[in-house]
C-alpha cells in the first residue's frame, strides 16, 4: 500500500510539484528542527542543516518514492547527519584559525 508520503514524493519527483513539496515539509518540520538543534545546540547552523535536510530530501524523492520505507525515521537519520557534518565542519574550521 502506497503512503500519503510516497505519494507527494511520486507528485514531486514527477512534475516538481511545488504544494507536495510543502506539505511534506510542514509535516516535518518540527521534527527535523529539533534534531538540529539538539545536535548543533546553535540556531544558525540548525537552520543551514535543516534546509540541508530538506534539499536531500528533494534530490532524492523519485527513489524514496518508490520504496516503503517510512520518511520520519529517514528524515531523523539525514538530518542527524547534516547537523553532524556542519559540527565537524566548524571544528575543524576553528581548528585552523
Amino acid at each position: 500500500m502506497v503512503s500519503h508520503d510516497q505519494m507527494l514524493l511520486a507528485s514531486f519527483a514527477a512534475s516538481r510539484d511545488e504544494q507536495a513539496f510543502v506539505t511534506l515539509v510542514r509535516r516535518y518540520e518540527r521534527l527535523v528542527r529539533s534534531v538540529c538543534r539538539r545536535v548543533l545546540r546553535d540556531q544558525h547552523l540548525a537552520e543551514d542543516a535543516f534546509q540541508a535536510s530538506f534539499l536531500i530530501l528533494a534530490s532524492q524523492a523519485k527513489s524514496l518514492s518508490q520504496g516503503d520505507r517510512p520518511l520520519a525515521p529517514w528524515l531523523q537519520t539525514v538530518a542527524t547527519n547534516a547537523a553532524l557534518q556542519l559540527r565537524r565542519t566548524r571544528f575543524r574550521s576553528q581548528q585552523r584559525e
